[in-house]
């Protein structure tokens, strides 16, 4: 196997990746945001609460799922790109 097609190869399985992190964001996004995401007003937990907290938790781990699995997108389209040429 060549370097073009293990370069796109692996081009690939980060793209994929990628796409997959993304969707996991989501999933933590929308058990974070609850009926909020519905339209639907919800009373906010206390700041100090073990509620409050997890949630942020949550948040955090979207946000990092999402900023991630951007990178790896990225990476893998300019992987296969590169293998292409």
């Amino acid at each position: 196997m060549d370097i073009s097609k293990l370069l796109t190869l692996f081009g690939n399985l980060l793209f994929a990746l990628g796409l997959l992190l993304m969707v996991y964001s989501y999933r933590y996004n929308s058990k974070v945001m609850g009926l909020g995401a519905l339209g639907i007003s919800t009373v906010a937990p206390n700041e100090d609460s073990p509620e409050w907290k997890a949630k942020g938790k949550m948040r955090r781990i979207s946000d990092i799922l999402f900023y991630v699995g951007i990178i790896l997108t990225f990476l893998g389209i300019i992987l296969q790109t590169i293998g292409v040429l």
